[in-house]
């Protein structure tokens, strides 16, 4: 957090000026009370005076804490938004098996609701911090000024507060840490019912969606009260020593009034400073327990410092990838074992074999996506850290059921938004795909993915083979990458494929027969 104020230190400056003088207005607008009070019976005309002057006062009060806001709320977006970046920056540092052990739902919760209690404990937590810190110090000037006495008191009741706050910290920062791991929970199993939503459906078992639901927002509505309720508890627990003590200072105050040895004014003042000043140390002590409970949540999302900037050597340029002795598999069980390959730079390779024999286990275990459980992967005699982006980013790799992003064609082929419309037209070319993209009104800047239905499956593959083209790799892995399509494209689109001077390497259950000359080697796993 403390990286991110320092890159948009110029902002953060500029908001705490604005921040530190609108309290310092408010002050002084309470102050004016008390010269009311001191001026009766000295004039009209002085009395007027001083009533204009306690008026600009209090409008200029107003205006500032509506300036402030704004400012508060501007500079908020802006740090909100490198929060959001640092979050991209951890699930970035994360190799490809740890992030898919994360629910959707659970991801998307760091980006909204850990978002959202960032923000307000660490962001606006900042800001409170700072305001009611220059308003107690202000505060603490006037009552001095009144009578030094009244300044003790206070300084007595905030060291009272201040201790009667620390019974409440651990309770406090338990709480959100709790509340934090309980929404990622939540939103993780609502994920998982919206995504079985069609089993549902299709089994005319709505009720039972509607039921599940209903158990897993009340379970979240529970956990939302209990965290509720230790922050009712704690602000009422403070609301109340805050009351007595400033019942304290007024009765202080109008004691010392009384006998002289404070201005009949400041009795009209106390209400407001004094409670700007308790309300300010119960809003300090506050924020404080706060934002130490909210340092929990960002804790979670830092990428250790010795992870970052690591680059591994260039695999390129290369000649063979072999595999030596090894094991690929889920949760400790072996699928593919033992296994060496070589695989040519220039070769075609189809892999083959019944289901549940590991074809797209060893597949994604090649191209980084899965760890080995054993073994080690060469390229030209070097062994490699075989899910580094260098590594791979030999590969291009194409799926049975590929995603496609809600945005354009081209960028969903390019991946980025600076791209290269001809070379997006001849990827298009190349899988049978130009002529219905030109015959949409936008052509490459239709909005595909997301809900909507412009694309079948096999058009989503045929794209994401493009994308593959675009990016130009050594070696193509398409695993079950035509599965979708019509046999007329299905046959032209391997054809294609096995004809490119990369690599490539098919996982099929259908090959076509027309196209197994242009094969180099099969490989079986059965």
């Amino acid at each position: 957090m403390q990286a991110i104020f320092r890159n948009h230190k110029a902002r953060i400056v500029w908001t705490a000026i604005i921040i530190v003088f609108c309290s310092l207005v408010n002050v002084y607008a309470g102050y004016s009370l008390s010269l009311i009070l001191d001026v009766i019976g000295k004039g009209t005309r002085e009395l007027i005076i001083i009533c204009f002057r306690v008026s600009l006062a209090w409008i200029a009060s107003i205006g500032l804490i509506y300036i402030s806001g704004r400012v508060k709320a501007k500079t908020s977006m802006i740090l909100t938004n490198d929060l959001r970046r640092n979050i991209s920056t951890y699930v970035k540092s994360m190799d490809y098996e740890t992030f898919i052990k994360f629910e959707t739902g659970t991801v998307i919760s760091w980006y909204n609701n850990d978002i959202a209690l960032l923000k307000q404990k660490l962001i606006y937590g900042f800001f409170d911090l700072l305001e009611a810190a220059s308003t107690i110090c202000f505060s603490f000037y006037v009552l001095v000024r009144f009578q030094y006495i009244i300044g003790i008191a206070a300084l007595i009741f905030s060291v009272l507060l201040f201790f009667l706050s620390k019974v409440f910290s651990v309770k406090l920062d338990n709480a959100t840490q709790t509340y934090s791991s309980r929404s990622e929970v939540f939103l993780a199993r609502i994920t998982d019912l919206v995504k079985g939503f069609t089993v549902y459906y299709s089994n005319n078992k709505l009720f039972e969606f509607s039921r599940k639901t209903s158990l897993v927002s009340e379970d979240f509505g529970k956990d939302t009260l209990d965290y509720e309720n230790n922050l009712i508890t704690v602000k009422s627990s403070m609301g109340l020593a805050n009351t007595v003590f400033q019942i304290g200072l007024l009765l202080l105050t109008s004691i010392l009034a009384t006998l002289g040895l404070a201005p009949i004014g400041a009795v009209v003042s106390i209400t407001n400073l004094g409670g700007s000043f308790l309300n300010s140390i119960i809003s300090f002590l506050n924020t404080a327990l706060e934002m130490k409970s909210g340092s929990a949540i960002i804790d979670k999302f830092q990428v250790e410092s010795n992870s970052m900037g690591k680059t591994e050597p260039d695999c390129k340029p290369i000649n063979t990838i072999a595999l030596e002795q090894v094991s690929i598999g889920y949760d400790g069980t072996a699928v593919i074992k033992n296994l060496s390959q070589e695989f040519h730079i220039g070769q075609k390779y189809l892999v083959k074999g019944a289901s549940g024999t590991g074809k797209s286990t060893l597949m994604k275990g090649l191209v980084g996506l899965k760890k080995l459980m054993k073994g080690t992967i060469s390229v030209d005699g070097k062994e490699v850290v075989h899910n580094s982006e260098p590594y791979r980013n030999i590969f291009g790799y194409v799926e049975q059921d590929p995603y496609m992003f809600f945005e354009s064609i081209a960028y969903n082929i390019a991946l980025t938004a600076d791209y290269d419309e001809n070379h997006i037209m001849q990827c298009l070319r190349a899988v049978n795909m130009d002529v219905y993209v030109n015959s949409l009104p936008e052509s490459i800047e239709t909005i595909v993915g997301g809900q909507d239905a412009k694309l079948s499956t096999g058009q989503k593959q045929r794209l994401a083979i493009a994308r593959i083209l675009y990016q130009d790799k050594d070696i193509i892995v398409v695993d079950e990458g035509t599965a979708n399509l019509d046999e007329a494209n299905h046959i032209a689109i391997e054809k294609f494929l096995l004809n490119m001077k990369n690599t490539v390497i098919v996982v099929s259950h259908n090959f076509m027969d027309e196209n197994m000359n242009l094969v180099d080697k099969v490989i079986s796993l059965d």
